[in-house]
């Protein structure tokens, strides 16, 4: 994923030794969850293997209920129990339990029971005080990382879309993101100055990843945070996403709960849906043409300045260029 300090799917060098990485897993969820994406494409040799590789990280996951304990965040910055993680590990149960027999990988007896236990979960998340999803539950941070507020935080709307347990008509989910967006726009608790400038020229705004985040690309404590590509891209996946279910006839979330994530674009949810459709597409585009206007002729690095717009950190960064290419899939 990120790759900011360590590898996540495994804890090895390619010459087998320890990288003394953190242990991350959802990692071993995400790593199943691919392979099982172009399963059909192996031979039959490399099927064989990719069986092994699955079966061993599912076997991970349930051995001693290893599920149920705390992990690092895909941010790599707080220990806790993660919902993303959560929703990663539960999609990738949920798809062995549907697709492993007709692949000829092993069902585990405890996988049912770790789904649900992990959808059950996944509930205890939403702080109905708050009205948005929390993020990490017993959250610790890493040496280095100042003690900060985590919350709003994108890592919901990245649970939503990579794992299974939260809809993207869930106008739980819809809360968390009015409140993700909010924060970093005019009026909001801590703006991003360069959203207001990209305001007035119809694009943005770019999202971050949450409140309290305070790395810079050099520093973990630089008192300012600054927006990612990877953030903004998952959010425009998010508006595309929605607008591809009301399109295919699913009902459009009118709930008070999602009411502000529908005034933010403009557009009520009572409104037709094709006008609601519209209205979701054109968020999720005025995200990307931010991404794009501020990258450095199409090149995406990890993070963009707030105040500047000018690209910085990690240059070139996979998981931009992959989250991008998702929310263009999704559109």
């Amino acid at each position: 994923m990120s790759g900011e300090r360590e590898h996540r799917s495994s804890q090895y060098t390619p010459e087998g030794g320890p990288t003394g990485a953190s242990d991350e897993s959802d990692g071993r969820a995400l790593r199943a969850l691919t392979i099982l994406q172009g399963f059909a494409s192996l031979d039959s040799q490399t099927q064989d293997t990719a069986r092994n590789i699955i079966a061993a990280d599912v076997n991970y996951l349930l051995s001693n209920s290893r599920y149920q304990d705390p992990t690092v965040t895909l941010w790599e910055d707080t220990y806790g129990q993660s919902i993303f993680a959560r929703a990663l590990q539960l999609r990738c149960l949920n798809q062995i339990i549907a697709l492993g027999p007709g692949l000829n990988i092993p069902v585990p007896p405890t996988a049912q029971s770790a789904a649900t236990w992990l959808g059950r979960q996944l509930a205890l998340h939403w702080s109905s005080s708050n009205e948005f999803y929390v993020s990490v539950l017993d959250p610790v941070r890493l040496a280095g990382d100042p003690n900060a507020p985590y919350d709003p935080g994108i890592d919901p709307i990245m649970a939503c879309l990579y794992g299974d347990g939260i809809a993207v008509l869930d106008p739980q989910l819809l809360s968390t993101a009015s409140e993700v967006r909010a924060q970093w726009t005019a009026g909001g608790v801590a703006p991003y100055p360069i959203n207001a400038v990209d305001a007035s020229n119809g694009i943005g705004p770019l999202v971050g990843r949450y409140l309290g985040d305070q790395y810079d690309g050099l520093s973990l404590t630089s008192n300012t945070g600054h927006p990612w590509a990877v953030c903004t891209c998952s959010f425009a996946q998010l508006y595309y996403e929605l607008a591809s279910a009301i399109n295919n006839g699913a009902p459009v979330p009118n709930d008070p709960l999602a009411a502000a994530f529908f005034n933010q674009i403009g557009v009520a949810a009572s409104a037709p849906a094709p006008q609601v459709v519209a209205a979701l597409r054109d968020a999720g585009d005025s995200m990307l043409n931010a991404v794009i206007y501020h990258s450095n002729k199409l090149e995406l690095s990890e993070q963009f300045d707030q105040a500047s717009g000018y690209e910085k950190s990690v240059a070139n960064l996979t998981w931009s260029y992959a989250a991008f290419l998702l929310a263009v899939a999704a559109r």
